[in-house]
């Protein structure tokens, strides 16, 4: 039996049900088929948040919800200390709920963390044949994976939201696993539907033509988000994705560095960085838009006393236009939830907006205080991506790096720290010497891990010092198909690897080992093509003497600069401030 059970009626047929922790899964089953029965033919509306989200949602969107569509709204309690959010949740539906003609229900969950899977299906169950909506709110660490698993094929519309996510791939790989049948959508696309129709309405005008198809800098400012969502900004990630392609610009890279992000297109640069925070604006709201053009700038702003009110002028020269006034809805959840209840189908236009952004390639910059933290930091990943690998595959396959940088890296491995019978060490680049020879990357990178208990046959040196055509074929058999992490140095003419500025490595787009001309010594290396089948690639960049060719990698992509080619990489580093050049 529950502990509490509470029944609340209002006009027509209310139900509140509140469910005991230690409650058995088939009691929840009974419960909720009795109560599918009262229902039958409404909207089942299934929300699985964190206990600070439902409040936040609730009192956003149940006022838009309840007075339009009959609902069941089915909220999961998993932690034990998020009684007063609940009980704050339920008095707003309540009060709200009093208000409608609609038939709604609440019914309220709470459990235990190893109840999840069993609830999770059973949950499954009782909402057959269909489930209306399914909402999934928090995908930041994929806590509710078992709901989304168990409810994902019997649900009409799955809605996600990517502000609660670590990184826009992750809803994207969540949606590619919805039925098809289904429909999808994303309310962090939607939420910027106001300032969308703002633009379209300013940017169509003729005294703006010339900036919409000339701009080249677009800057955006969003509200920090401090509790709930991500450090990536991806409401305004859609905005400037949407209007790249309204002005046909080709993206070629993006940066990423916490509060600040960079979009490289071919004829233009969006920056995207935090504003000053408003306690009473969104999470992750637009704040500020601005749009320069080569004789005309367009600046869309939101009123700071008034966050519902936008502002938008035109700046030519020294002249600036008197402002326009729009009154937006955006700051209402609700009314972005009601526009993705009213899509019957998938909406493609923002799914392909997300795969978009999720196909530009980034540069993500990790900035540590000292040499130390960023030794103790790229370690850490390191021993993440090995320990994952290890679980996942059995083998933790990893392309070592040259020079004196990393050997402080590799000292600071401990044998306690990883399975290293089941590490499979290669190496990125070497010289063609013998492996005893003191400028050899194989001697220096073995003296530095004598400590660890690798195995000798699972240690693949590059054997560069004799017949090295032969053996870079050889070579590149071994690497194949995969490598899980491959470590990079940065040279200060900004060379990795062991392709230089202007070498012939930089014109090979089939091989994956090459032989190559270096200082000094001729090379065996990988090339840049060879990046493509690492899964983790880690540059490690130390000094100021780095600083100068470090931007000129994160914002370039030339051959004059080998490292600024390459993409879907990690650059820890001692240095601050790049993100802001």
């Amino acid at each position: 039996m529950a502990r509490n059970h509470e029944k609340s009626l209002f006009r027509g047929a209310l139900f509140s049900y509140m469910i005991g922790e230690w409650i058995e899964i088939r009691d929840i089953f009974k419960l909720l088929s009795s109560s599918a029965q009262r229902t039958m033919g409404h909207s089942t509306i299934f929300v699985v948040a964190k206990p600070e989200d439902h409040l936040y949602y609730l009192e956003s969107f149940t006022k838009n919800i309840i007075t339009e569509y009959p609902s069941r709204y089915i909220l999961i309690k998993e932690e034990a200390n998020a009684e007063r959010e609940f009980l704050k949740a339920k008095l707003t539906f309540l009060e709200t709920a009093k208000g409608s003609n609609r038939f709604c229900e609440f019914i309220e969950i709470e459990f235990t963390k190893g109840q999840k899977e069993r609830l999770a299906t059973s949950l499954s169950k009782f909402a057959l044949p269909k489930l209306d909506v399914f909402l999934v709110i928090w995908q930041k660490e994929n806590e509710h994976k078992p709901f989304f698993d168990a409810l994902k094929n019997i649900s009409t519309r799955v809605i996600f939201d990517a502000e609660y996510a670590l990184d826009p791939d992750l809803i994207l790989k969540y949606i590619h696993q919805v039925p098809r049948r289904a429909s999808v959508g994303d309310l962090s696309y939607t939420r910027a539907f106001s300032i969308r129709e703002i633009l379209i309405k300013e940017l169509t005008a003729p005294q703006l033509a010339p900036v919409i198809d000339n701009f080249h800098t677009l800057k955006i400012r969003y509200n920090p988000c401090q509790y709930r969502c991500s450090d990536i900004p991806i409401q305004s990630l859609y905005l400037a994705q949407w209007l790249a392609i309204w002005a046909k610009l080709n993206p070629l890279f993006k940066t990423h560095h916490h509060n600040h992000t960079k979009i490289f297109y071919n004829k233009a640069t969006a920056i995207i960085e935090e504003g000053e925070q408003n306690k009473d604006l969104g999470e992750g709201k637009i704040m500020e838009l601005e749009m320069i053009g080569p004789t005309h700038s367009f600046l869309l702003k939101r009123d700071k006393t008034q966050p519902d009110r936008i502002l938008t002028s035109i700046k030519a020269g020294d002249k600036t236009s008197d402002p326009a006034s729009f009154k937006t809805d955006d700051l209402q959840i609700g009314l972005s939830l009601m526009r993705q209840l009213q899509y019957d189908q998938t909406n493609q236009v923002q799914l392909e907006a997300l795969k978009q952004l999720c196909d530009i390639p980034y540069k993500r910059l990790i900035e540590c205080a000292s040499k130390d933290e960023v030794i103790l930091s790229l370690k850490q990943r390191i021993l993440f991506e090995g320990r994952k690998a290890i679980q996942e595959r059995g083998v933790f396959r990893i392309a070592l790096s040259g020079g004196k940088t990393p050997m402080d890296l590799y000292r600071s491995f401990k044998a306690t720290e990883l399975d290293w019978n089941r590490v499979v060490v290669f190496f990125s680049d070497e010289r063609q010497v013998a492996p005893d020879n003191p400028d050899s990357n194989y001697k220096n990178a073995m003296d530095a891990l004598q400590h660890l208990p690798l195995k000798q046959e699972n240690i693949h040196r590059m054997v560069a010092d004799r017949d090295p055509d032969t053996n870079a074929y050889a070579y590149e058999m071994l690497i194949k198909p995969y490598l899980d992490v491959c470590l990079l140095g940065l040279g200060s003419d900004g060379h990795t690897l062991s392709v230089f500025p202007n070498s012939p490595a930089l014109e090979e787009n089939l091989r994956l080992v090459i032989t190559a001309p270096g200082l000094n010594y001729a090379r065996m290396t990988f090339t840049i093509e060879a990046l493509k089948i690492c899964k983790n690639k880690f540059f490690l960049v130390i000094g100021e003497d780095k600083r100068e060719i470090l931007t000129k990698v994160l914002s370039q992509k030339s051959k004059e600069h080998p490292a600024s080619l390459v993409l879907g990489a990690d650059f820890y580093t001692d240095l601050k401030g790049i993100d802001k050049a």
